[in-house]
């Protein structure tokens, strides 16, 4: 009875809940219609209702209900638990369950009220109370009415058991509930409990379950088509769903899980598809998850990445099919057996799935997944990849192994790891095992080197050098009339003068005519005769001039007269006649009485004080200021005001007495000066700037504006003490229109010059002799006196003579002559041949003591001078110091004539006997000076010179021969190497091409080939020949297959042409070609890819003379522009880009037309910018006999 009350109470009047005021709590109850039930079964009722409040709900029982997932709610808080259809309340520990209302408000059971039983149960205990306390005699009366009840229960009980029997009877015996639903005997009829997956009709059933976050939601559906079997209200409340069921009579009606479960814990999860199913429901899981409920995630990778993908790393992927499997069970076949009841049918579903993994493997690196297998298993074969490991220049070996490869090593004239190799610069050492004696110069090449060829007067490779016959080249050096002779064995040359000549025969003056005509008679009119190899020179008296010194010199004719004086020449001296207010040996002197424009004191010891704007001031002190009062008054706006202090002359020498000598604080001779002006400065305040451009006073080392400036100042900070070097200064002070301040104060003071006088302020007046053209070449002599000093002779060809006057006086000066004498032979020279030899002074024998000679050695303009020391002994020290040669290079200079000047810069110095390397002029000269001093002497050096042509170049620039556009020269060999950068190729075009014309351009030996360029593809005399040309066709544009290209040029003895000029530049790898076959394919970088940005590539084709070009486009994909500016193809008929005829310019995607050339060249050039890039364009070209129209087929 307890079990039936307990499942029926779930039916609740009040489904919105309490009432906030007044309001009843209500369970209902199935109400017996005996008054007895109602009556005597009263109290029964209480207690099962405040049995029911004091427990929990617990769980549904069974798998399903152990399956879901509860609520873990600690000890201390209340809970409602169902168990079998049972409510259980449980409250925490040592709580109470309390039932409070407000105002007339009740708690009832059915139609009881709770709250008036138990004031009756209240009642009864006191009257219990009062029974016991009359000594526990029950009365008469109570003890009827007991008697009665008791007759009346026995009476009830019989009827209870009757109505049993019937109930059974009637009811449970025919099993009437299904789907394992319990049967619970009523009056004359049945209650079917079913359990939580099936239902009846016309019974409450409460669901509760956590629910998924989410708002509270409310629905009411309907399953099963249009049948109200069930009926679903869900409640959320907080996290837990309250749901009542409306259930079926038998536990025939399905209760649909998918409505009840969804948004819960205990429905389908992570986007899976719930089925309802006849007292079930199954989920359908999305591809990547798995289980009852979909919670569990495939792990396709689980097995590891060794085992799944050898050598790689295992990425687990979404699955795409639903109910993959794991890769443990992959490729087995499984049947899935699904049940959906709706409405009372039944469907079966029979589903075949193929259970395949879904993952992915990232292989490591020299590994791949072969066709149809994620697993890294393949090897991958580095070595047949377009983009080779190892390096391509030069070629290296590759070789594959398994998920690897290694590279083989550089090979000869490279360094590095076969991965990557780096040229090695033989020539660093050793001079790479060139010639080192004659030096011959080693040309480093990409992978290899290169040795210069022997200089002239040798034969050989360049790596070994055998001197020819001495004498055989320029006379072996020796002067043009001496004989040469040269000993067997001999590395020297003997150089005999012919009779009448003396010296040593070696070089242009080696030999020099003898002369006696100072003995014999006497040339020189008013002069001393030096006698000279040459002949004489006359050391001219004072007062004359000329080869004779038969000349009067004319001293008028520097105009010594001043102030209007005429002046008249005499014999080493003039006379000037002065008009009627000057006076003075040169009309320097104002006359007494003429008013000047200056201030001049009589009594000089006197100090004076000025304060206008400007004046000439003299006297030996003195101050001048401006404004008046400096510092109180403040000077004017655009004021612009000029002193000039003048102190007295030399006090201690009259007019015309000669000046004395002193010896200075350097010793050296000083001719005495005039008396010198110190400054001060008691007051100075101008307004400040930056390079003192407002306002300023500017002090002038002289008389006037024009002399020396010793300083611009302003500002407040006094400038320090300034000393004149003389007996004058000049004073400028200036004020712009704005700021303005106090003004200055100039105090002077005569001083006169002497040791503690500062060397710069040592000014004279004097004429200065170097020997040499460089201000640290020794001083030869200094002179200021009146006598004339004895003849001076240079060490070398040139001299520096430095004429300094001051301030003071002026004399009648000095007058020079001089002459050229022959130096030792062998000393110095002018050179312009195409080649030749220089010496030393006496070489092979030792060079004189304290001698300088000067080498010029000059080739035409655009041309450049090729030196090379064959000997070189020369007296070794630091820096050498003492006996050296120092090399130069000629450059234009204004003090010289003809543009040349050793002031040029320094190529080297060298002592010692150690050969110098090979040096190339920059310029079109160089010039050589040996000097030796008073000391050691040796054999000095031997030097061979000739035009320079050949070398290593790079990037974009021009090569051509010696002389061009003039003849070359004779039996010269010159040899380039065209280095580009890695990735590059080599361009040549010839732009002028004129060689000896041969029919074979080619006699017996490639290295022995005269009168033509070769060209090679790569930097060595080995590498793979480009071509050989000659005569006077241009050949076409030549490309190399690498980074380098050498190139030969030889001349023999015979006939000399214009020769040729040739640009070279670079082009990207693979892009561009020089074509000579008859037909060929020409494509764009990367074609059918994307072309690179910054393409410039150009292809030259070639075909045999006698033939035409015919080119097809067959693919053609570039950016487009109206006008083709941006990417495009051009192609030129017979030439260059530089020299044929465009044919056209094209872009876009429309096809060109085919294109005919008009001679056997043509030309295609192909240009990017640095946009847009597509797959650029292939086209055919094949060569086509001019005369028949046919194709050829085969190269000529």
């Amino acid at each position: 009875f307890i079990t039936v009350c307990a499942e029926i109470l779930l039916a609740h009047k009040n489904p919105e809940g309490p009432k906030s005021t007044g309001g009843d709590i209500r369970l209902v109850t199935h109400h017996l219609s005996s008054f007895w039930e109602q009556r005597a079964l009263g109290m029964a009722r209480t207690f099962i209702f405040i049995l029911l409040l004091f427990v929990g709900l617990r769980g549904d029982s069974g798998e399903e209900a152990r399956g879901r997932s509860k609520r873990d709610i600690s000890n201390d808080q209340p809970r409602m638990i169902s168990d079998g259809g049972h409510l259980i309340f449980s409250t925490g520990d040592h709580k109470d369950i309390r039932f409070l209302t407000t105002g007339s408000g009740t708690v009832r059971v059915g139609s009881e009220n709770l709250t008036q039983l138990i004031g009756q149960i209240k009642t009864n205990k006191d009257d219990i109370a009062n029974l016991k306390a009359s000594g526990g005699v029950v009365p008469p009366e109570v003890t009827s009415q007991l008697n009665q009840l008791s007759s009346r229960v026995t009476t009830i009980e019989s009827n209870v058991q009757t109505i049993e029997q019937t109930i059974q009877m009637k009811t449970c015996n025919s099993n009437p509930c299904q789907n394992g639903g319990t049967c619970l005997n009523l009056l004359d009829s049945f209650h079917c409990i079913c359990p939580h997956n099936w239902q009846v009709s016309n019974q409450l059933q409460l669901v509760i379950g956590l629910h998924s976050p989410g708002p509270m939601n409310l629905d009411k559906q309907h399953t099963c088509g249009t049948a109200v079997d069930s009926i679903v209200i869900k409640v959320v409340v907080d996290d837990y769903v309250f749901a009542v069921v409306i259930q079926g009579p038998t536990c025939t009606a399905d209760v649909n899980e998918c409505q009840l479960y969804v948004g819960t814990t205990q429905g389908c999860q992570n986007g899976a598809t719930c089925v309802n199913t006849a007292g079930s429901f199954t989920c359908t899981c999305s591809p990547e998850w798995y289980g009852t409920h979909c919670t569990s995630r495939y792990d396709d990778c689980a097995l590891g990445s060794q085992n799944l993908c050898s050598h790689g790393l295992c990425i687990d992927s979404d699955r795409v099919t639903p109910n993959q499997v794991s890769p443990r069970k992959e490729g087995e076949i499984c049947k899935i057996h699904r049940e959906a009841v709706c409405c009372g049918v039944r469907v079966l579903q029979w589903v075949k799935l193929v259970r395949m993994p879904n993952y992915k493997c990232i292989c490591d690196s020299g590994w791949m997944p072969p066709s149809g297998s994620p697993a890294c298993t393949a090897d991958i074969d580095e070595c047949s990849l377009p983009n080779k490991p190892c390096s391509t220049n030069p070629p290296v070996s590759c070789f594959n192994t398994l998920g690897s490869f290694y590279c083989g090593a550089c090979p000869a004239g490279w360094q590095g790891n076969g991965y990557s190799c780096l040229d090695v610069d033989e020539c660093a050492t050793n001079n790479g095992g060139c010639s080192t004696s004659p030096m011959v110069q080693c040309l480093n090449t990409m992978g290899s080197f290169h040795c210069g060829t022997c200089p002239p007067g040798y034969e050989g490779d360049g790596r070994t050098c055998t001197q020819l016959n001495l004498c055989a080249t320029n006379n072996g050096g020796c002067h043009s009339l001496a004989t040469c002779s040269a000993p067997p064995g001999s590395t020297i040359p003997i150089c005999t003068c012919p009779p009448g000549y003396t010296g040593n025969g070696y070089g242009p003056t080696g030999c020099t005519q003898t002369s006696d005509v100072c003995q014999t008679s006497n040339p020189c009119v008013h002069g001393q005769c030096v006698s000279t190899t040459t002949g004489y020179i006359c050391m001219c008296e004072a007062g004359w001039s000329g080869t004779n010194c038969n000349e009067n010199v004319n001293e008028c004719a520097s105009n010594p007269c001043q102030n209007g004086g005429t002046c008249v020449d005499g014999v080493n001296g003039y006379t000037c006649t002065c008009t009627s207010q000057w006076t003075g040996p040169n009309c320097e002197t104002a006359q007494q009485g003429v008013v000047h424009a200056y201030l001049h004191m009589l009594t000089l010891d006197m100090t004076l004080s000025f304060s206008a704007c400007g004046g000439y001031l003299t006297g030996p002190a003195g101050t001048f200021s401006y404004p008046n009062t400096p510092g109180s008054d403040q000077y004017d706006h655009m004021v612009s005001c000029a002193w000039v202090i003048r102190v007295n002359a030399n006090k201690h020498r009259t007019r015309g007495e000669p000046k004395r000598w002193s010896y200075g604080i350097f010793g050296m001779l000083l001719c005495l000066l005039d008396q010198i002006v110190r400054i001060t400065f008691p007051h100075f305040d101008l307004e400040h700037s930056t390079g003192c451009s407002y306002d300023f006073l500017q002090i002038h080392d002289g008389e006037s504006a024009g002399a020396h400036m010793l300083g611009r100042y302003c500002g407040t900070a006094a400038p320090a003490e300034l000393l004149s070097s003389h007996n004058t200064m000049y004073f400028w002070f200036r004020s712009d229109h704005s700021i303005n301040a106090g003004g200055f104060t100039v105090a002077w003071q005569e001083q006169t010059p002497g040791l503690s006088t500062h060397p710069k302020q040592l000014m004279s007046q004097y004429v200065l002799f170097r020997d040499g053209l460089l201000p640290e070449d020794p001083v030869l002599a200094k002179y200021c006196s009146t006598s004339s000093p004895p003849p001076l002779l240079t060490t070398g060809p040139s001299a520096w003579i430095h004429f300094h006057s001051d301030f003071s006086t002026s004399d009648l000066g000095f007058h020079i002559t001089y002459t050229t004498s022959p130096s030792d032979p062998g000393c110095g020279g002018t050179y312009t041949d195409s080649e030749g030899i220089i010496i030393s002074p006496n070489w092979p024998n030792n060079y004189a003591h304290n001698r300088q000679c000067i080498y010029v050695l000059r080739q035409p303009p655009n041309d450049a001078v090729a030196l090379n020391f064959t000997n070189m002994d020369l007296e070794v020290y630091s820096g050498c110091a003492f006996d050296f040669v120092e090399v130069g290079l000629i450059t234009l200079g204004p003090q010289v004539r003809d543009g040349l000047t050793e002031t040029a810069p320094l190529v080297g110095k060298y002592c010692g006997s150690t050969l110098p390397a090979p040096i190339i002029s920059s310029s079109n000269g160089l010039w050589v000076r040996f000097k030796s001093d008073t000391s050691i002497s040796k054999a000095g050096f031997r030097a061979v010179y000739q035009v320079a042509c050949g070398g290593t170049v790079s990037g974009l620039g021009q090569i051509r021969t010696p002389y061009h556009p003039n003849s070359y020269p004779h039996e010269k060999t010159c040899e380039w190497v065209i280095n580009q950068p890695q990735g590059y190729v080599v361009t040549l075009a010839f732009l002028t091409f004129d060689i000896e014309q041969s029919s074979t351009c080619f006699f017996d030996y490639v290295e022995l080939i005269r009168n033509h360029p070769q060209v090679r593809d790569g930097s060595t005399a080995s590498s793979p020949l480009i071509g050989r040309y000659c005569g006077s066709r241009v050949p076409p544009m030549l490309q190399s297959t690498q980074q380098s290209m050498y190139i030969r040029f030889g001349t023999d003895a015979s006939v000399s042409n214009h020769g040729f000029t040739a640009e070279y530049a670079s082009a990207i790898e693979g892009c561009g070609a020089t074509l000579n076959d008859p037909s060929g394919t020409v494509t764009s970088p990367g074609h059918p890819t994307n072309y690179p940005h910054g393409a410039n590539c150009t292809w030259f084709i070639s075909v045999a003379p006698g033939n035409i070009i015919r080119l097809t486009f067959t693919s053609f994909n570039l950016e487009y522009h109206f006008n083709c500016l941006y990417d495009y193809v051009e192609v030129y008929d017979n030439g260059t880009a530089e020299t044929g005829t465009k044919l056209g310019r094209y872009c876009g995607r429309s096809v060109p037309p085919s294109l005919t050339s008009t001679d056997n060249l043509m030309t295609i050039l192909f240009v990017s910018d640095v946009s847009m890039a597509t797959e650029g364009f292939s086209a055919n070209y094949v060569s086509i006999n001019a005369t028949t129209g046919t194709v050829s087929s085969t190269n000529p």
